[in-house]
């Protein structure tokens, strides 16, 4: 959507906003909150989450190239959910005039939103159906495959790439507890299917953990 704007279009909603540097955990936006833009991460990942009475649940994970907030912008309506920055960000934030000047003059624009939009909301429903009916060994390895593929840091190798995220932010997602976490990373780790130490994670045989997705086959 970003990369596809004209040299003036991206100067106007992108450039001229300039870049902000967000710190390890910093709110962008809270649950309810009626927006007064939208955010543009350029580099860095951003978990969207619901606040639970117990824990939080979340619901997104959003890496570099991604807009945010946008779809509340265009219901005019409160954020459905907060966002919280899970490493060091590079964000710019678009004022909802500017935001709303671009959509009335670039069509092509104006339909690359609605598009995504309407293409977000369909992952999101997939997203909730499998991690309410899934099993937790698939649960965990989507999000593993999910962090692997918004946070790639490091070298890359093969089939091998870092994950240095809060094991509690991969218990959230995965929507797992931590007991559950561990003796699935033990045994992963033991088949040589990812490599630890302390948090971090590297993804060491991908093929076989994008296996692990898939629901059994019917009889």
């Amino acid at each position: 959507m970003i990369e596809n704007l004209s040299e003036n279009d991206y100067d106007f909603l992108i450039t001229s906003q300039g870049k902000k540097p967000y710190k390890k955990g910093e709110l962008l936006f809270k649950e309810d909150e009626i927006p007064k833009g939208i955010f543009y991460i350029h580099k860095g990942l951003v978990k969207k989450f619901k606040q639970l009475p117990v824990t939080e649940q979340t619901l997104y994970i959003a890496g570099s190239g991604e807009l945010i907030g946008y779809q509340a912008a265009l219901e005019e309506e409160g954020y459905p959910d907060s966002a919280v920055t899970l490493q060091p960000s590079l964000i710019t934030f678009i004022p909802s005039s500017v935001f709303f000047d671009l959509l009335k003059k670039s069509w092509d624009f104006n339909m690359s939103i609605h598009k995504v939009s309407g293409h977000a909301f369909r992952v999101q429903e997939n997203f909730e159906t499998l991690f309410s009916k899934g099993t937790s060994p698939q649960k965990l390895s989507i999000a593993l495959i999910i962090f692997r593929e918004k946070s790639k840091e490091g070298d890359v190798t093969g089939d091998s790439a870092l994950i240095n995220i809060k094991q509690a932010d991969i218990c959230s997602l995965a929507g797992i507890s931590d007991d559950t976490l561990q003796r699935n990373l033990k045994e992963w780790e033991d088949n040589k299917i990812i490599a630890r130490e302390g948090r971090k994670i590297w993804v060491k045989d991908l093929k076989r953990l994008v296996e692990m997705t898939a629901w059994p086959k019917k009889e």
